[in-house]
């Protein structure tokens, strides 16, 4: 995708994640899972995304998960897809819906990250990843009975894109003045992106909307994605672009992520993802290229209100977003 950069430096007006008011919820949490059986419960993280609690039961531990109120459907579905694809979902143990509380048992495997697994169990994840959101297809009336927002992923696009043709608004992202110049070019493309995405007449399907390596635990027997706060139905490959945005194209996730790095080997990682779906043809490909562009405009149309939840203020994060098409 050309240039590869980082967030240039971060926004004075960030959440402040050791600032958010937990302590109440802790206590009533705390009550709650005593009164289920819970014990030796402990913080293993509070910030703007949750709180996140570990306890033990007689089979071992568990965590439990405090998300953002806003969000409460996350223990639902998370049930749901436990139900109905096991083989890649926390076990869920027990929830407090109208909380957004949710107990899952302790995840089998590592979480990629820190694993340093070898190419093969990356493209298998991704094959996995795929082959759930193709099942998900037949029941989309129940996750939409489950509070699952169908999104017209055309639409969003449309909108971000008005903004990437705004120097304006782009210069209010503290972008640098040639960046915006790249940007307000790369825009253009964008039409020619969408058409080539359409062509594909691809379902829309159940999408994670953060999928990325921090959401994925794997051991040899499962594979699980998890932390479903930001779901929703819309086209499946937007969710494959933001993976390979956050994994190969952030200075971030480069970073953070041991991901494989050679050129041969991201070739062989779309084409795990493409052939799940039809033949990794060029003009295949050369769509999944196009969706992964894509997610920025993408992004940008669902708005602050969506990413404002990551602890960074819209400016740095949109700052992010469009340094993927650099």
């Amino acid at each position: 995708m050309g240039k590869r950069d980082g967030d240039g430096g971060s926004s004075g007006s960030e959440v402040n994640w050791e600032e958010i008011p937990w302590d109440e919820t802790k206590k009533e949490a705390q009550i709650w899972l005593e009164q289920r059986g819970y014990h030796y419960i402990e913080t293993h993280l509070e910030n703007a995304l949750g709180l996140f609690l570990t306890a033990y039961d007689d089979l071992g531990q568990v965590f439990f998960k405090s998300g953002i109120p806003t969000r409460p459907k996350e223990g639902i579905l998370s049930e749901f897809l436990a139900q109905h694809f096991p083989d890649c979902s926390p076990n869920v143990l027990a929830l407090e819906p109208e909380k957004g509380w949710m107990v899952t048992r302790n995840m089998l495997g590592e979480a990629l990250p820190k694993g340093n697994f070898p190419l093969e169990v990356w493209q298998n994840i991704l094959q996995d990843y795929a082959q759930l959101q193709q099942k998900s297809q037949a029941l989309q009336k129940p996750l939409q009975d489950l509070g699952v927002p169908v999104l017209d992923w055309v639409d969003l696009v449309m909108q971000g894109h008005q903004k990437m043709q705004s120097r304006g608004w782009l210069l209010a992202q503290e972008l640098k003045p040639l960046e915006v110049e790249a940007l307000l070019e790369r825009a253009q493309a964008v039409p020619k992106w969408l058409e080539e995405l359409s062509a594909l007449n691809l379902p829309n399907t159940l999408i994670h909307g953060d999928f990325h390596p921090n959401n994925v635990f794997y051991a040899p027997q499962k594979t699980t994605f998890f932390d479903w706060s930001d779901a929703a139905i819309s086209h499946p490959w937007l969710d494959f672009g933001r993976f390979f945005n956050w994994a190969f194209v952030t200075q971030l996730g480069r970073e953070m992520w041991a991901m494989p790095q050679t050129e041969a080997d991201i070739l062989a990682l779309r084409q795990s993802y493409v052939q799940a779906w039809l033949e990794p043809t060029p003009s295949a490909l050369s769509a999944s290229s196009a969706a992964q562009k894509l997610v920025v405009p993408f992004m940008l149309g669902r708005g602050a209100d969506f990413i404002t939840r990551a602890g960074l203020s819209p400016a740095r994060f949109f700052r992010i977003v469009l340094r993927c098409l650099l």
